[in-house]
């Protein structure tokens, strides 16, 4: 999450906030459930999204806009980029 929190300039108490349209979350839950190693149910206690079924909309939704919006790709990569330089 910290990950997140420095590409998106922003602090931990945003994760726990909804936002409207807010890709936030989205993007923490897919990085949390993808490299973080918790399961869906996990991610939704710790986001507070509710449950796992709610992550796994979340996480559609920012593969759907992954697969148009050049921005958040560009987000994406700077993650990932973290991510491998933070992996010994």
């Amino acid at each position: 999450m910290s990950a997140v929190c420095r590409v998106f300039k922003v602090d931990r108490a945003e994760f726990y906030q909804r936002r409207r349209g807010s890709l936030l979350r989205p993007i923490a839950a897919k990085f949390l459930t993808e490299y973080g190693g918790l399961s869906q149910r996990d991610v939704g206690l710790l986001l507070k999204f509710g449950n796992g079924a709610s992550v796994s909309k979340q996480i559609k939704k920012i593969s759907d806009i992954l697969a148009s919006n050049q921005e958040v790709q560009k987000d994406i990569r700077k993650l990932l980029k973290i991510k491998e330089r933070a992996d010994p």
